[in-house]
């Protein structure tokens, strides 16, 4: 339908944001009868939209969802440490063009949400750095792609 408007020149801007707002009300009842498949469609569009990196609204969501159990069996979720602390503790680090402060948000949650059960704060916050950031072969984004990868809704 999209490519027949556009092939005989009706898709325009007023067009186009009247379809956006049906698809809005779609959403909303996608989210709530197949949460999977809304997260999907939503993780796609915003990579489409800005790329490989995290905002404020998906980071946040994201880090939500982050569970671990530590050695004496006590349940963990969500955030560990809190954007401040992290750019606190990652000051005069480099980071990939691109990074924004929300991944690395994610990135280090998620690493100490892996590695909390044997390893420091500290070492964490290397660890982290190293694999997510100081990666030199790795894609742009590596911290958007590795969450999408281990998201229930890749």
């Amino acid at each position: 339908m999209i490519a027949n408007a556009r092939a005989n020149g009706v898709a325009n801007e007023k067009a186009m944001y009247a379809g956006i707002s049906r698809v809005d009300t779609l959403l909303s009842t996608l989210e709530k009868e197949h949460p999977q498949e809304y997260w999907k469609f939503m993780r796609a569009t915003h990579e489409d939209l800005y790329g490989p990196h995290y905002d404020e609204e998906f980071a946040m969501w994201d880090v939500s969802q982050m569970h671990s159990t530590d050695k004496e069996g006590k349940q963990y979720s969500g955030a560990h440490w809190t954007i401040s602390e992290i750019e606190t503790a990652t000051a005069g680090k480099t980071f990939p063009k691109g990074s924004t402060k929300h991944d690395l948000y994610v990135g280090y949650n998620s690493m100490w949400h892996d590695m909390h059960k044997i390893y420091s704060d500290a070492e964490i916050l290397d660890m982290a750095y190293l694999y997510f950031f100081a990666d030199e072969d790795a894609p742009s984004g590596k911290v958007w792609r590795y969450i999408n990868a281990m998201s229930n809704c890749a």
